[in-house]
């Protein structure tokens, strides 16, 4: 399947569409932002007719057209819906890396039923590639519903996001507004047009919706915004890495030297505990352990021993690493019962955050 080197981006005015008010706009832009000159020979933009929740209008014949300089484009035939788009010189076909096309249809009488409708666009390219298809949602005339956006694009770990943007308040009957993100519940804002959000620990998106119900038919249309945040802490079910992987903090040291009594700790983030032990005895060994009790799930242990060989004179120093998630509660110890020991244990964060000694 052939895909396009053409980017395509729609623009309806008002944004979204609203059924039986005044006449619409819908901008078609085409963008070249590959590497290579594309010939193409024609763009075909197809308007869906009718009075359902799928048409986008009754009266095909009102639209009027915008046009490029050195391309044709008009209603083919009358009353279809279909606009063709064709260059008028050898020289126009090519669209060369950067260039930029508009097409404008104006003057369009949205139908009176909501729901969603297509703007499907054809690309006479060789070999042409699928047809796009783009939804263009219809809601009831007079509803305001734009301009979502966080005050703050980027805020610090453990900060809230407070986010804004333009509705028609109260609600029209039939119309209720929603905000969602991550895997929260989601939050009715009607009568509103200001929220702040939970304290955040990685990048989110946000979704404000408009539902609608009217007649029976139904459209839901939606708004995002991206909020970023500093030094987020990290979720990953797998992660590979091809190259060198180094800790963004410098490593926090929980333990050395010889036997210790267990020592209690909070994980304010996701980190890595790490650490060896090794021993001079050759009977006894040497013990180090890890327990880690999450804030949901059951807590687990882990623990290496030491000791040496006194015919080969050789000593072994035993690692372990412990993946510990955030809001842990963790437990280190180190034993020997002749105090023969030596050990080194620290901490590595994956985020902002200490593992912080409780009493």
């Amino acid at each position: 399947m052939t895909e396009s080197s053409l980017t395509y981006t729609v623009q309806p005015d008002p944004d979204p569409l609203q059924i039986s008010g005044d006449s619409a706009t819908v901008t078609i832009t085409v963008a070249n932002n590959s590497q290579q000159t594309v010939p193409c020979g024609s763009f075909t933009f197809t308007l869906p007719i009718g009075s359902g929740a799928e048409d986008l209008t009754e009266n095909p014949d009102g639209i009027g057209e915008i046009k490029p300089s050195n391309w044709t484009f008009s209603q083919q035939p009358a009353s279809s819906g279909v606009f063709v788009a064709k260059p008028s010189s050898p020289k126009a076909k090519m669209i060369h890396p950067g260039d930029i096309l508009t097409f404008t249809l104006n003057s369009i009488v949205v139908n009176a039923t909501v729901g969603t409708c297509e703007l499907t666009i054809a690309e006479g390219t060789d070999p042409a590639p699928p047809d796009q298809r783009i939804p263009l949602d219809k809601v009831p005339a007079g509803v305001e519903f734009t301009d979502f956006a966080p005050k703050r694009e980027t805020v610090a770990r453990g900060s809230a996001a407070s986010l804004i943007w333009k509705a028609t308040n109260p609600p029209p009957q039939g119309v209720s507004y929603t905000l969602q993100y991550g895997a929260a519940e989601q939050v009715v804002v009607d009568n509103l047009e200001a929220w702040d959000s939970p304290p955040l620990y990685q990048d989110t998106e946000f979704i404000l919706r408009l539902n609608a119900t009217r007649d029976g038919q139904q459209v839901e249309h939606s708004l995002i915004a991206l909020v970023t945040v500093t030094e987020p802490d990290l979720y990953a079910n797998d992660l590979s890495v091809s190259g060198t992987a180094q800790g963004l903090s410098a490593p926090q040291t929980l333990l050395t030297g010889t036997e210790k009594p267990p020592e209690s700790y909070l994980a304010e983030t996701d980190g890595l505990v790490s650490g060896w032990i090794h021993t001079t005895d050759g009977d006894v060994p040497a013990t180090l352990s890890v327990k880690v009790t999450p804030p949901q799930g059951p807590a687990f242990t882990t623990s290496v021993e030491s000791y040496s060989d006194p015919d080969t004179e050789y000593q072994t120093r035993e690692c372990l690493y412990v993946p510990v998630p955030k809001g842990s509660k963790v437990e280190i110890r180190s034993r020997s019962d002749t105090g023969e020991l030596n050990a080194l244990v620290q901490w590595s964060s994956w985020g902002a955050g200490r593992l912080v000694a409780q009493p």
